[in-house]
């Protein structure tokens, strides 16, 4: 029996998975990522928001609650309540408004924005591989994570060019222009 076509490109499938991988490795490798993302310094003395050595656990707990939500998705039921929230565009909506919070506010707020986005992004692991699934269902599962790659290492290279920019050529582009 020849295998469902499927109607998503390759590329389309492997966007999920590369921004996964790209999000997790570079934001979430390190818990005090999050941390130096928001923190602006001391002021007379005392810290303005979280500190790396104080509460870098805090966001290994966040990723621990989002690893449980994604260990009821698995063993949940198609029909289930968790497979419902998690797969709705409200949990996106939570997962877009938590980045938005790390990205733009500063210190406490900046950083219970990038808590947020930690659960969340932990969480949707199986939701981004389930889809991966459902490409290879359409024989395009090498086509799909060769893409997934691809992306993900362009994605690697404009990081480093926001930090070596004045070193290679091109950088200056790429830097402080996130927010374009």
């Amino acid at each position: 029996m020849p295998p469902k076509s499927s109607s998503k490109s390759a590329f389309i499938s492997a966007l999920p998975l590369a921004s996964l991988l790209f999000s997790i490795h570079n934001i979430l490798a390190d818990p005090s990522t999050t941390i130096a993302w928001s923190w602006t310094g001391y002021e007379n003395g005392k810290p303005r928001g979280p500190l790396p050595h104080l509460h870098g656990s805090l966001t290994i707990g966040a990723m621990a609650i989002g690893l449980g939500l994604a260990s009821c998705y698995t063993a949940s039921k198609p029909q289930s309540r968790i497979r419902s929230i998690i797969g709705s565009s409200w949990w996106l909506i939570f997962g877009a408004a938590r980045t938005y919070a790390m990205y733009k506010y500063r210190d406490w707020r900046g950083y219970f924005g990038g808590l947020g986005f930690a659960v969340f992004f932990v969480s949707i692991i199986p939701l981004v591989f389930e889809q991966i699934a459902e490409a290879s269902r359409g024989g395009r599962l090498v086509r799909t994570y060769t893409w997934a790659m691809f992306i993900y290492s362009v994605l690697n290279i404009c990081a480093v060019l926001t930090v070596a920019y004045a070193f290679v050529p091109g950088g200056v582009y790429f830097r402080e222009q996130a927010d374009l």
